[in-house]
């Protein structure tokens, strides 16, 4: 559609959230690549095209640091993002995208520029709160805050935001992804205090994950999620079960998501061998037989 009509916003937009679904929820690299380099091609032949200003931005954004992207072309994608939230003031991609830009300006120009770098990382903070006020009652506007504060270790903003972003999931649990990424930044925080106990991070994972099966009956990730977790645990019987039920899960109907589940399946039926054998190789030679 877009070879035949490179102004047709509509089918860019989707194919670009299509993109953002696979660099992200599938975290395969490339597809921030294959973005940027669609986005290029429409602002060849259209660059007055705000979508693609807009997506250009936060491709390039995401490609900063795995990829040795030039100062000029950064600054280009700070200038996108800046564009298109004028545009659209509460645009919550854009809003974040502006503050991971930030903060990754701050890590590229810290041993070369503190002053800058310093600079950078207070700009990183000071659009990530105004995002989380501009959507306050948003469990996904304060969850891209916390994706913030964590690389910027400001970890008691992040230890506040956390207990009540778990609440907020419990209550009501907003994406599978989302519970995953909450666990995840919850337990890289729990790293770095001394006064939190590693059993009792697991334990909440545990509740917010078999919340999240109840939203998600059928979402592998989540079983996966709740495999290791109670791994961690040392309820390995409990494990074993969750993990051999995640392998057999089927259902999905569009081939992003089988391709997604596909993968995942694998996962847990990695991990259901490896437990499986671990609880034969701690057996006597009888019993293994």
């Amino acid at each position: 559609v877009l070879q035949l009509d490179p102004g047709n916003s509509e089918a860019f937009t989707r194919l670009m959230d299509l993109y953002v679904r696979l660099g992200r929820d599938l975290r395969i690299f490339s597809f921030w690549t294959l973005m940027f380099d669609r986005c290029q091609e429409v602002l060849a032949r259209r660059p007055d095209l705000v979508e693609a200003i807009k997506y250009r931005g936060i491709a390039q954004t995401r490609r900063m640091g795995p990829l040795d992207v030039d100062p000029p072309d950064r600054l280009q994608a700070e200038q996108d993002l800046r564009s298109a939230l004028e545009r659209d003031t509460d645009d919550l991609d854009v809003h974040f995208h502006l503050a991971m830009w930030h903060a990754k300006e701050a890590e590229l120009t810290e041993k070369t520029a503190p002053a800058k770098s310093a600079n950078h990382r207070r700009l990183a903070l000071e659009v990530a709160e105004q995002m989380s006020a501009r959507h306050l009652g948003d469990a996904e506007a304060q969850l891209n805050h916390l994706r913030i504060l964590m690389p910027l270790e400001e970890y008691t903003a992040a230890e506040d935001l956390v207990y009540r972003l778990e609440q907020q999931m419990i209550e009501q649990p907003i994406s599978p992804r989302a519970v995953v990424d909450l666990i995840n930044l919850t337990t890289s925080l729990a790293k770095e205090l001394a006064d939190v106990s590693p059993d009792s991070v697991w334990e909440r994972a545990e509740t917010l994950l078999r919340r999240g099966l109840e939203q998600w009956p059928t979402e592998t990730l989540l079983y996966m999620g709740l495999g290791r977790t109670l791994r961690r645990l040392r309820k390995i019987d409990e494990a074993i079960q969750i993990f051999d039920h995640g392998r057999e899960i089927t259902g999905e109907s569009n081939s992003i998501d089988i391709h997604r589940q596909f993968h995942l399946q694998m996962a847990c039926t990695f991990e259901y061998l490896d437990l499986r054998l671990s609880t034969i190789e701690s057996l006597e030679t009888e019993q293994r037989q």
